[in-house]
């Protein structure tokens, strides 16, 4: 018969790591579960004690690594946006020179849509951030709105092509990030209008790819 500590000992191992294991957790995995509380309940509502506690870490671990609640939010965003920035941009940059630019144009929005399905926290941080004037929101568009300078560049090579209708670029990237981002982004939501909780991986591109057309077809002049 087992004693009891060793059955306690194996209860443990299961679920939440314990705080001593998770001191040591790897650095990618704490800066995404923070990305996914300050998404949650915004930067002002997310005390260090929630921060500690759903992170499973100790005060002085946060202080000794990040120094303050703010220094770990950054280092959150930067952590989120700039793997969405590299799965916007990695087809893009080994793109044959003379593929269509509305072709280009399909790659950024399925690589970007690609990118909110696999880190949906990143774009409900940005909408929280983005419906109020902050520190916080300049800190986002100064360093990660690469994807709407990639968008323009692609639009403007349309226009003057005669391939993409004279519309504001700035509506585009609305359509593509909070339009179309909202279908992965805000997956509670989306439970409730019929998007499936789990999907396959196949099920996931075949939706992207559904989505793409539809923004691409939205501001192509033959509409085909």
């Amino acid at each position: 018969m087992a004693d009891d500590s060793s059955s306690k000992k194996q209860k443990r191992s299961r679920g939440r790591p314990s705080r001593k294991q998770a001191e040591v957790a790897p650095e990618d995995e704490l800066l995404r579960l923070a990305l996914e509380v300050f998404a949650e309940t915004g930067y002002e509502g997310t005390s260090i004690r929630r921060l500690t506690g759903q992170l499973g870490v100790s005060h002085s671990l946060l202080h000794a690594r990040y120094g303050s609640k703010e220094k770990l939010w950054k280092a959150a965003v930067d952590f989120g946006m700039k793997k969405l920035v590299a799965q916007t941009q990695h087809r893009l940059a080994d793109a044959p020179r003379d593929l269509p630019v509305t072709e280009k144009i399909r790659i950024l929005f399925e690589d970007f849509l690609s990118g909110v399905s696999t880190e949906p926290a990143v774009l409900r941080l940005m909408n929280y951030e983005g419906s109020r004037s902050s520190a916080r929101l300049d800190y986002i568009a100064t360093n990660f709105l690469q994807g709407r300078d990639d968008l323009e560049v692609l639009m403007s090579e349309g226009k003057k092509a005669g391939v993409i209708r004279d519309v504001p670029t700035s509506m585009i990237f609305f359509l593509m990030a909070h339009g179309a981002g909202s279908y992965f982004g805000l997956q509670p939501l989306a439970r409730h209008v019929g998007v499936p909780a789990r999907q396959s991986i196949k099920a996931v591109q075949a939706d992207i790819e559904a989505l793409a057309e539809m923004l691409l077809l939205s501001i192509r002049t033959d509409q085909h």
